[in-house]
């Protein structure tokens, strides 16, 4: 014949519970229940004495009641959804005020947000074959005593030239460029020494610069070096080789898989290699 475990006091479990989160569940011969509560509760009571902010201590309470009721209720217990959602709404509600996250900027931003949020909604997997045309010049920021003369002819026969040879933060330059494919649009970009890119466009550099070439592949656009162009430069006064892109794209026909296509199936595949 079977004997039954010695059934304990729920009152007890539960005053065991209240003195620490886990010592009912444990009480009660569940030790795995036990010691997934009392990290849960451990955590969150890191989190909230970290940030220090009131409201967040009424969330912990109610979590650490719910150890409480859960270690009356053993067996059956507490209904584990409430522990998680209480334990998330500290995680990501504390993440969210440290990190400075503001609906109003959110809603006064609403193109820019909207052009990060949608691509996330639609992810390529493939796209469009395109043939790229693209060429690049230096520039030196900021200037030196003797800065170099700023003109570059790519392989492709793509030409180059910027005035003034040389510019600090916010200063102006002529980009011309010759070489292009005729009456096309062309996206000029900024690249840092340590390999950042930039866009040129809209009021702030926040957008990007598209210009239309004429007929004989020419074009000429005044831009501005980034003010975040020397952002991740060890000594801002150091001037450094910085450079000017210019890139046309066009479509040839078909479709090919999308950067992010071979990273799905890079991870497909590398998923079947280690179930095998």
């Amino acid at each position: 014949m079977k004997l039954e475990p010695p059934k304990h006091s729920p009152w007890l479990a539960a005053l065991l519970s209240l003195i620490l989160p886990g010592l009912g569940q444990a009480f009660q011969r569940d030790v795995r229940r036990a010691i997934g509560i009392f990290m849960a509760v451990v955590l969150a009571l890191g989190a909230v004495v970290w940030y220090g902010k009131t409201i967040w201590f009424v969330v912990l309470a109610a979590l650490w009641l719910w150890n409480v009721w859960d270690a009356y209720r053993l067996p059956q217990g507490a209904p584990m959804i409430m522990a998680a959602l209480f334990w998330l709404l500290i995680a990501y509600g504390v993440g969210w005020q440290v990190t400075e996250i503001h609906f109003s900027a959110f809603i006064e931003n609403s193109e820019r947000a909207s052009s990060i949020l949608r691509p996330m909604t639609q992810p390529d997997f493939l796209v469009l074959r395109m043939e790229q045309h693209r060429g690049w010049v230096q520039v030196e920021v900021p200037c030196s005593t003797n800065p170099p003369r700023v003109e570059h002819t790519n392989d492709n026969g793509i030409y180059i030239s910027v005035s003034p040879d040389c510019a600090g933060l916010l200063g102006s330059l002529i980009v011309t460029v010759d070489g292009l494919w005729p009456n096309h649009p062309a996206e000029l970009n900024w690249e840092t020494p340590i390999g950042d890119t930039k866009l040129l466009g809209g009021v702030n550099n926040n957008d990007h610069l598209f210009v239309e070439t004429d007929q004989n592949g020419h074009l000429s656009a005044v831009i501005q070096v980034p003010l975040t162009a020397l952002a991740a430069a060890p000594d801002p006064t150091l001037p450094l080789p910085h450079r000017v892109y210019v890139t046309q794209n066009r479509p040839i026909g078909g479709y090919e898989i999308s950067e992010n296509g071979g990273y799905v199936i890079q991870g497909i595949y590398e998923t079947l290699a280690m179930a095998l």
